[in-house]
Parts: C-alpha cells; structure tokens; sequence
C-alpha cells in the first residue's frame, strides 16, 4: 500500500522516471490481492491448518516478468517512455481489475463457508468475534467499484482510494489489535458427572480445544462415579468406537456402573442415546480420516469400515439423522 501511495505521487511529477518501475508496479497490484486474501484466510482460520495454493503467488510473479519482458523490449519502439507508460496502463487496468474481482471473489465464499461453518456447529460466540470482516469487505467492494467505474475520472478515483482504503484498513488493524479473530476451535459445556447414587449433577465448565495442553483438568468430586470429561477421554484416547460390535456392557464394565444410571447419564449429558453417541463419534473419526493424506486412495467403503460403521448402509442413515443436529469437536 505504501509502494502505491508512492507511485500515485510519481505520477504527478513532470519528467520523473516512475515509468521504470512498471513491472514492479504490475507485481505490487496483483499481490495486494493475494495477501489480503491470505489474511482473510487466517483470520478465519478456526484452529485449522488452512494453506492456499502456492500458485496464488507465483502468477503474480509471472505477470511481472512478462510485463518486464514486452515493456523493456518496446522502449526502442516508442518515441517516449511516457508513451511505453501509456501503452501498457489499458492493459495494467484490465489485468488487474479482473484479478481484483476475482479475489473479491474469494473473500465472499469464504467468509459465507466460514459463516455456515459456525452457524451449524453453534459456535455463534465465535461469529460474532469475526462478523465485522463483513464491513471490510463492504468497503473492498465499494473500492472496487470506484476502481472500475471512475477509471476515467482519476482526481474522484484518488479521493475515493483516500476515503476506503485507511477505513478498510482501520477496521482490519483494530479488529486484529483486540484479537477478535478465530485461530483456535474451542467449545465450552458443562461437565455433568454421576453420583453413586444415580443423581446426575452439573460441575465445572471444561474448555475443550484441539491441543490437548489447552483442556482444563476437571476437579470432580471423589465420590463420583463417571463424568462427561472422563468418558469424552477415554473415547478419543483409546476409540473403543472403532469395533463396530461395541456394546454398552463393555463401556459399564470399564467405568464400574451399573447399566441404567449410564444409559441415563448419556441420555442426559448429550442428549442422545448411547448407539448414537458412538455414532458421533465415528462421523467424527471419519471427517480425521478423510482429511488424512495417508488415506487419499481409500474409497469411502473403506473408510467408513475403519471409522467403525458396520455398513455403507448404516452410515448414510447415521449421517442423515445426526450430522446436521449432533457435533462433537474434530
């Protein structure tokens, strides 16, 4: 940004030599469209590694050495640099305001997925830490409109570069500055924990997250039986979900209750039933594995068999009747 600013003062110099640095303008153009992208990538990035494709950033490169190449080739075919330099803006215009639009793009689709994202796991704490991307977008686009529409008309195109870029910006930097970002997945509950005597009571709230450094030991009471975080613990450490024969019984044996107070105590802490709590678990395992570059080549028969359904059958239904209204963290 501050490479443009200077460039735009360049221009109104008589006799200046910013015709030179063309290509490097071209390239400048065309990566502000990439970083602020990647920025809006990480910023919604909800505790998950997300990459963009290397060659968001080698085009731009690209571009600029064949700018170099035909600009530098066709100085000895002009009478001026001044008519090299006008030559080449049409073009520079054109690349650059697709790239823009394209980018602008971008940003709208994943910002909306990130939206829907949080909308369907309930995470409507955390969209609301990062909604006012939507005003930065806002003026992006109104950016680009005075870009394209008032190309002709270069003192209002300034004035208005003037008036939404440092806005644009503002909004971004102090949003940053207090941190009302998404860089980690992170869901609160209460942790229920049952009583000998059948009673399910609640205790402190458990701060779930990714890294298991971040989970906060729960201080249950010595007398209890069984709690949502010791059985949410040993099923993602030892996945006894995995054999598609799993039973209650084995689960009561390992926690030394009796069936009916842990059939109530699953029914009450997640409000399904045990089958589909371990449903929900295998969705969950198969989202890891799918995600996993190790099993690319599996077809779904096969990765829904190692994620413990017992049939492609059996999963689909599963899908179809807990997906969209039961998460449980990846």
């Amino acid at each position: 940004m501050i490479f443009n600013w200077i460039f735009n003062l360049m221009i109104q110099v008589p006799g200046s030599s910013f015709q030179y640095i063309l290509p490097f303008v071209a390239f400048n153009l065309h990566l502000m469209q990439v970083v602020f992208f990647h920025v809006i990538v990480i910023i919604t990035s909800m505790g998950e590694q997300k990459r963009i494709g290397g060659y968001h950033y080698v085009i731009p490169f690209l571009l600029s050495f064949a700018v170099s190449l035909f600009f530098f080739s066709s100085l000895s075919f002009f009478p001026s640099h001044n008519d090299v330099f006008n030559f080449f803006i049409p073009y520079l215009f054109i690349s650059v305001a697709l790239y823009s639009v394209y980018y602008t793009y971008l940003m709208i689709r994943h910002l909306y997925d990130s939206y829907t994202k949080l909308m369907s796991e309930g995470r409507y704490e955390d969209w609301s830490k990062i909604k006012w991307l939507n005003y930065v977008l806002f003026f992006r686009i109104l950016l680009l409109i005075a870009f394209i529409g008032l190309y002709s008309f270069t003192s209002y195109n300034n004035l208005l570069y003037a008036l939404f870029i440092p806005v644009q910006h503002l909004i971004l930097t102090y949003n940053l500055l207090q941190r009302n970002y998404v860089l980690k997945k992170t869901y609160l509950q209460i942790n229920k924990i049952l009583m000998p005597s059948g009673r399910i009571e609640n205790d402190v709230q458990v701060s779930i997250s990714e890294e298991k450094d971040n989970i906060i030991e729960v201080k249950e009471e010595a007398t209890s039986i069984l709690s949502q975080a010791q059985l949410d613990s040993y099923f993602r450490e030892n996945k006894p979900f995995l054999d598609p024969d799993l039973k209650m019984d084995q689960i009561v044996k390992i926690f030394n209750t009796n069936r009916a107070y842990f059939s109530k105590f699953v029914n009450v802490a997640y409000g399904v039933n045990f089958s589909n709590y371990i449903n929900l678990w295998r969705l969950r395992e198969l989202d890891t594995l799918m995600e996993d570059p190790d099993h690319k080549e599996k077809d779904l028969q096969a990765l829904i068999t190692m994620a413990g359904f017992g049939s492609l059958r059996n999963y689909w239904r599963v899908k179809k009747k807990l997906e969209e209204k039961h998460k449980i963290d990846k």
